[in-house]
Order: structure tokens, then sequence, then C-alpha cells
């Protein structure tokens, strides 16, 4: 029999739709918050290793699969002393259709989500379960 969880076990938050462990931390990255990554090279640690333009594009796909819109800038290397690329992403949480987004007090980074006041309030309202 299954059991309601409060809350998501850790174990579980940060894994691919296989359950393997995710290579990136979509979670944080993703989080509304502007973020800068570095890309790794010549033995120098960084936040992704594969070429500026085709991990744009992984960035893109995972904020898709979680119905998120994201930017993404990438800067060339060479403008910099160590030659290495920078990327800035930036995810854009929006509500669905016919809803209203209200950052929650008690969680930051969640956004709660509420009916707003047009057609499709009563099309919510009139379809619910009672």
């Amino acid at each position: 029999m299954s059991q309601v969880l409060k809350e998501m076990p850790s174990w579980a938050e940060d894994v691919d739709s296989l359950g393997r462990p995710a290579k990136y931390p979509w979670r944080d990255w993703l989080d509304g918050e502007t973020h800068l990554l570095v890309r790794a090279s010549d033995g120098l640690d960084g936040d992704y290793e594969t070429e500026s333009r085709f991990f744009r594009h992984t960035v893109i796909r995972a904020a898709e699969k979680r119905n998120i819109d994201v930017f993404v800038a990438v800067h060339s290397g060479r403008n910099y002393e160590d030659k290495r690329d920078r990327m800035i992403i930036k995810a854009n949480w929006t509500a669905p259709a016919g809803l209203d987004a209200e950052p929650a007090d008690e969680v930051p980074g969640l956004l709660v989500f509420t009916a707003s006041k047009d057609p499709i309030d009563r099309v919510l309202r009139d379809n619910s379960v009672r």
C-alpha cells in the first residue's frame, strides 16, 4: 500500500527518469535565480565539460522537460584570461494559462498557483470534484 509523504526524500530529488543520479543540479540551476556557469577545461574544474554551444541545448531541453522557460547566454572564453566560456542561465517561472503564481512565503523558490479572475476560473470551479 502506498504512503503519502510530506516531503520528497533527498535520494529522489535529483534523478533522471530512469532513477539514475542527474549529472547536473537542475533543481538548483532552474530555480529562477540568475546563475553563472563556467566551462571546465585544462584540468580546471567547472560546471560543465561539453562545448558551450552543445551545453546550451542541454540546458534548454532540461528546462523544457520541467515545463520551464529559460534564458541562456554564452560568452566566449577568449574574453577571459583563463580562456573558459561562461554561460548565464535564468529560469523564467510563469504560471500556466488561467492561473496566477505567487511566491510561497514559507519555502524560497516555491510558487503557489491559484485560479485567476477570468473565464478559466469558472471552468476550473465548475469541473472540480464535489
